[in-house]
């Protein structure tokens, strides 16, 4: 039997603040990943959720805005992969390997005034051959 994964993604517009909101919801609704965006983590951030791990990616000035995040249930197969971390883009990736084979999950951030194609293609190209075999459209 294939069990399903239940997956969240949310604006969080700085995780720090509503930490507890995302940790009821993701016992609320049994989340087994949220991908988070906008969390405005520093290397000094943190966030500590029992039976999960917490995976992010800040902005490249070390300053408090943009960045992503993955929380994951860590009875999950999976493992980190290097995160993406430029200006204009950020993104934490995870691959997961469950019943149906491996899949990488990325949680994204990109700012309205660098939301151009050319970035998406950037990003989907530094990833090689990890996303050779599930190519994603992104439609400007």
């Amino acid at each position: 039997m294939v069990r399903l994964i239940n997956i969240a993604a949310w604006n969080a517009n700085s995780l720090s603040q509503h930490a507890q909101d995302v940790r009821t919801f993701i016992h609320h609704n049994n989340l087994d990943i949220m991908l988070i965006s906008e969390t405005h983590y520093t290397k000094k951030s943190h966030l500590k959720i029992p039976g999960y791990n917490t995976y992010h990616t800040e902005h490249p000035d070390g300053t408090a805005h943009g960045g992503t995040a993955i929380i994951i249930r860590q009875t999950l197969k999976h493992h980190i992969l290097e995160e993406f971390k430029q200006d204009y883009l950020q993104a934490t990736l995870v691959r997961v390997t469950d019943q149906m084979g491996p899949i990488v999950i990325s949680a994204i951030y990109c700012p309205p005034k660098h939301n151009k194609r050319h970035n998406f293609e950037t990003f989907l190209n530094s990833l090689g051959q990890i996303h050779s075999w599930r190519r994603l459209e992104y439609q400007a």
